[in-house]
């Protein structure tokens, strides 16, 4: 078994025993390992220890596999698993994903075939990613989606990439779930320890991507099964991305303005309340949002 060139992997998890174990068997079957694979575990319950301890005793020659304990906080566990690696190429991993058996070679090859030194991240592509939401004209209409792919609007709403392609696509983020990115990068750039919520991996992403290509790699395919272990139900979720959203652009990176965030809020809301009466997704997407709101304000006003 080859070791894949250059690469370090960061898994980070949080009471999620089962999923850990399935995403390290799934690593461990890979045609090339990462030379460091670092679990990143914020559980208050030593159940992931024990499972990375074991696994390590037979993981692939060629690799490490190690533990470390942080505190919670996905941005803050990674940050520690940086500080953790040494390679080049740093790829990090939720710890709900499988990957097909050729995914790190094909990371290794994106940036060894980047003769040029712009590309500062890679995504994968996801291969059970959910269908656009059957409304997204109106939503595109309302300039709160795209028929652009992997897109950053100015509202500060992010377009998922939801079709799998033949070729590597350009993007403006890229899904946190799995990714990786040139060490380079975070000499400028690290995840925000003061995001904890939904789109923290969007915010991260858009500012890298203000210097460096971002990448949508159609050869590196995972599949995400959600768990449903430390999620939120939806209206919280919609508060939160709404919070972050906020702030990254209240940051005006980019295209991103203040102005239209509250433009976007107002149709966002307006969209919930006019189909809400028949979709009950919506009815907690306008709770969230008024709860995001209202969180917004207080901020504001402190």
């Amino acid at each position: 078994m080859k070791t894949a060139p250059r690469l370090d992997l960061i898994i980070c998890t949080r009471h999620r025993p089962a999923e850990l174990s399935a995403v390290l068997s799934s690593v461990g079957r890979q045609l090339a390992i990462p030379a460091l694979v670092v679990v990143v575990d914020s559980s208050d319950d030593d159940l992931s220890r024990s499972i990375v301890e074991r696994r390590a005793e037979q993981w692939p020659d060629g690799s490490t596999l190690q533990y470390l304990h942080a505190g919670p906080g996905l941005p803050h566990q990674r940050n520690v698993g940086i500080e953790a690696t040494s390679n080049e190429i740093i790829c990090f991993l939720d710890d709900d994903v499988e990957l097909e058996p050729d995914y790190f070679t094909a990371i290794a090859s994106a940036f060894s075939a980047d003769s040029a030194h712009e590309i500062g991240g890679v995504g994968a592509t996801i291969l059970n990613q959910p269908a656009r939401p059957r409304l997204w004209k109106l939503d595109a209409a309302l300039g709160l989606d795209s028929p652009i792919e992997g897109v950053v609007l100015r509202t500060g709403r992010n377009v998922r990439v939801v079709t799998p392609k033949q070729e590597s696509l350009r993007v403006e983020w890229l899904a946190g779930l799995a990714t990786a990115y040139r060490r380079e990068v975070f000499a400028e750039h690290r995840p925000n320890e003061m995001l904890t919520v939904e789109g923290e991996d969007v915010e991260f992403s858009y500012r890298v991507a203000q210097d460096w290509q971002l990448v949508v790699l159609a050869d590196a395919r995972v599949s995400h099964t959600e768990s449903l272990m430390n999620r939120p139900d939806r209206a919280e979720s919609a508060a939160r991305e709404l919070w972050v959203r906020h702030l990254r652009c209240s940051d005006r990176t980019g295209i991103l303005k203040m102005r239209w965030f509250w433009i976007g809020v107002c149709l966002q809301l307006f969209r919930a309340l006019l189909t809400g009466v028949v979709v009950s997704e919506q009815r907690s997407i306008a709770r969230g949002t008024l709860r995001g709101i209202r969180k917004i304000r207080a901020a504001e006003s402190s």
